[in-house]
């Protein structure tokens, strides 16, 4: 967990999972904060998989939390490409701060558009746009202005040795 690498409360975490036909329910908790988290899928055709993950993380004391839910659908268009979509929603509370605006109820939505093309069987080239639009100015633009939304373009290339 977070708390493996630095600790300065000394507290300790209880974690569990449990899974059943590739669907894991995690729970986490320790004296500051309560986590629960699904992650799971389905093949819903030869060629056509969702995929599905939702969160929920409460501090204690009122001190905050956040939560948010995607899906992953994937269409595989022959042996070589597919092609794929994640689109999320999260929300913090003013007290979290893990978006960073530090405002009521901030939320972001984003939608990811992934291309996967395996070139030989060691590499795959994957050309990926993503959008992103919160509630409140939670992005920092090209002139480190704040702004509410932000779009990106990268290209992966993964290599197998």
């Amino acid at each position: 967990t977070d708390l493996t690498e630095f600790n300065p409360t000394g507290d300790y975490a209880a974690g569990a999972q449990l899974g059943y036909k590739d669907q894991y329910l995690n729970l986490l908790y320790d004296p500051s904060f309560f986590e629960i988290d699904f992650t799971g899928g389905f093949n819903l055709s030869d060629d056509f998989f969702l995929g599905i993950n939702a969160a929920y993380l409460s501090l204690e004391d009122d001190a905050g939390g956040f939560m948010g839910a995607a899906l992953y659908p994937q269409y595989t268009v022959s042996d070589t490409s597919a092609i794929g979509l994640r689109v999320e929603y999260f929300a913090e509370d003013e007290n979290f701060g893990a978006i960073g605006s530090g405002v009521a109820d901030t939320s972001v939505i984003a939608a990811t558009l992934t291309g996967s093309f395996t070139i030989e069987d060691d590499l795959i080239i994957k050309p990926e746009i993503r959008l992103d639009s919160a509630s409140d100015d939670a992005f920092i633009d090209n002139d480190l202005a704040a702004t509410k939304s932000l779009g990106s373009f990268l290209i992966a290339a993964v290599y197998k040795f």
